[in-house]
């Protein structure tokens, strides 16, 4: 994909099928990871992970274009995985009960807002 558009709905739309693919696992871990210092340290080696694969995603975005006046990369991939993490999507899906769907949309468009002039 060559639009930052069309790339921020995609990156919104595979973070919602991986994170309600994984949303138990993470429940599991966040409950584990209190109790156990092995957890602890898989939930800091997944956190890291899905650090570094979010920012790949920014890094595609600016090959394309510009982010918005003032974002920085690193304060983009910030942005996108304090949006795209398991604890957010929990609150809004389970805590708020809203669909994976709108979830998505809701992603797809702060994203758009906060990276995109």
């Amino acid at each position: 994909l060559t639009d930052q558009r069309a790339q921020i709905d995609a990156m919104a739309a595979q973070s919602r099928t991986i994170l309600e693919r994984t949303a138990r696992v993470h429940s599991v871990l966040d409950t584990a990871a209190a109790l156990d210092e092995n957890a602890a340290r898989l939930q800091r080696l997944d956190r890291q992970r899905r650090r570094t694969s979010q920012q790949a995603y920014i890094d595609m975005l600016l090959a394309n274009g510009p982010l918005r006046r003032g974002v920085s990369p690193e304060v983009a991939g910030d942005t996108y995985a304090s949006l795209a993490n398991p604890a957010t999507y929990r609150l809004l899906t389970v805590d708020r009960r809203w669909s994976a769907r709108r979830y998505e949309r809701w992603l797809a468009d702060c994203l758009a807002r906060f990276l995109l002039d």
